[in-house]
């Protein structure tokens, strides 16, 4: 019986001891807890969101029950982080994934749109020309093993 009151009075105790200290803000949760990822229904909602590299989904549906689904992780460095991947109607990943380390100068809203494919006129050119070259330097492609 003296065992359980130790045992139920040193939690207590260790607190009262902690605020007498002034010790305030003391974080139990993990550390590298991922931020939660905001799942976006349209470009308005997202391109914000991937300009400023928050933790969050956008999906392209597909005619054949598939999505192309790009996820930004958040910063790392000084580098967006992001992955883009064709999930089926099953949650599979058939293709594996585009893992994307961007530096900050060369985040903009012209990949996202690229990567929907609206950049198709010989006015737009130069903004292919630049994100092609953005996803060639900047992406690698991790195919299922």
């Amino acid at each position: 019986m003296k065992n359980k009151i130790f045992l139920i009075l040193i939690p207590i105790f260790s607190l009262l001891f902690l605020s007498a200290c002034g010790i305030k803000n003391i974080n139990i949760s993990p550390k590298d807890k991922s931020p939660e990822v905001i799942k976006c229904a349209d470009q308005d909602c997202f391109l914000p969101k991937f300009v400023n590299c928050q933790a969050s989904e956008f999906q392209k549906p597909l005619a054949d029950d598939a999505n192309y689904v790009m996820t930004v992780h958040g910063w790392e460095a000084n580098d967006c982080v992001y992955d883009i991947q064709l999930v089926n109607i099953k949650g599979q990943t058939p293709e594996g994934v585009t893992n994307c380390r961007v530096p900050k100068e060369k985040i903009s809203e012209n990949f996202v749109k690229y990567w929907l494919g609206e950049y198709k006129d010989s006015t737009t050119k130069s903004i292919r020309i630049e994100q092609a070259q953005v996803w060639n330097e900047h992406c690698v492609h991790i195919g299922n093993q």
